[in-house]
């Protein structure tokens, strides 16, 4: 490309460069000069429709070959390199024909694994269902749109639209609405389904026992979540979200929020459960039972709707179910241990051991409790 623009630039030069007034009728030389000239240039255009060609037929892609016509737009109405674009437009004609029918046959043979979620579906695995439905179906029309849209600014370029144009417009207007009417029928599907339903998901209250083992579980329910995620991805993908679900979206950092401060409560009260042993619950029994008494709104009365009773709620259980878990963390800790091996020497039983170190460890706790208190009064602000 470099050497003919540099061709035709040093013809062009020589042709400025003649000596004689080329508005002069009468000056037969300019005849010769500018046949001359022409012949140059289209001995240029034989070459560019030659690299035309040879760059066409190493490139294997549709993208790349459209691609390639954007670099030879400005030329393509040149009558040599037009001649040379109709050949290769109709080879690129039939390389989309193919991909068009490629797209159709993938869509149909997985359709159903989609909407089933399968496990070997093709869409991404961090997308939700509807999310991950809709982008799939995108994904195929933007892999035929594209070049539909460069072959027909191209078509204009050529003297006469081929028959095959047509005929591949005809398939890709066919494809392309069937992967429309998919997109809106997921989507519809989903407002219809779902919207509601997780709405409806905001009155379950915040924790739940297990029947079997007696452990608290927080209760914000997986439609809920995936709801959230769906809005998340829709929003993304620049798609209208129903108000109602809207709604729900804009306090999903506050949910967030809640859920991991509740997964941490629930977590250290089912760890205080497991861990104490039979013979040690009876030692923790008031604490364990203040600790389900603050709880209990969350297991009868509070909801998630219930925003302005949940911080306090929240703040009042953290509170008093780490103050006993960190007991239990200091009854089991390796110090503990040491203290219930020496007092099995001196006690009869294993539950007189414990009981002895529980009191050990609340006299300590209540004599720094004092000695602080002391201190401030020694020392006040």
């Amino acid at each position: 490309m470099v050497a003919i623009r540099e061709e035709f630039m040093k013809c062009v030069d020589t042709f400025k460069s003649v000596s004689y007034d080329i508005m002069d009728v009468g000056e037969v030389q300019f005849e010769h000069d500018y046949f001359k000239f022409r012949m140059t240039v289209k001995d240029l255009d034989r070459r560019l429709g030659s690299l035309l060609a040879s760059a066409f037929d190493d490139l294997d892609t549709i993208s790349m070959r459209v691609k390639l016509f954007d670099i030879f737009e400005g030329l393509l109405e040149r009558p040599i390199i037009q001649a040379e674009l109709e050949k290769k437009h109709k080879m690129l004609l039939h390389q989309v024909e193919q991909d068009l029918t490629a797209v159709e046959t993938g869509f149909v043979e997985a359709k159903d694994k989609v909407d089933q979620c399968y496990d070997d579906a093709p869409i991404f695995s961090n997308l939700p269902p509807a999310a991950g439905a809709i982008y799939w179906a995108r994904c195929s029309r933007h892999r035929i749109n594209d070049p539909m849209n460069k072959l027909a600014f191209y078509n204009l370029a050529l003297r006469e639209t081929p028959e095959e144009f047509r005929e591949v417009k005809k398939q890709h207007q066919t494809l392309d609405k069937m992967l429309q009417e998919y997109e809106l029928q997921r989507y519809q599907t989903w407002e219809q389904t779902s919207v509601e339903a997780a709405k409806e998901k905001l009155k379950m209250r915040l924790l739940r026992r297990q029947e079997k083992s007696g452990l608290l579980k927080v209760n914000f329910d997986p439609a809920l979540v995936r709801l959230l995620r769906e809005v998340r991805f829709f929003l993304i993908f620049d798609i209208e979200v129903p108000p109602a679900a809207l709604e729900m979206f804009s306090r999903v950092a506050t949910y967030r929020q809640w859920v991991a401060q509740l997964d941490h409560i629930v977590g250290m009260y089912n760890a205080v459960l497991t861990e104490l042993l039979p013979v040690e619950e009876p030692l923790l029994e008031d604490r364990i039972a203040k600790m389900d008494q603050v709880l209990s709104p969350g297991l009868t009365e509070l909801k998630w709707k219930s925003e302005d009773k949940i911080p306090e709620f929240i703040e009042n259980t953290m509170r008093v179910v780490s103050d006993v878990s960190g007991v239990v963390e200091i009854m089991k800790g390796p110090s503990a241990l040491g203290w219930i091996n020496i007092c099995q020497h001196s006690y009869r039983s294993f539950l007189d051991a414990h009981s002895f170190l529980l009191l050990v460890m609340l006299s300590c706790s209540v004599i720094q409790t004092n000695y602080c208190n002391i201190e401030i009064l020694k020392h006040p602000r």
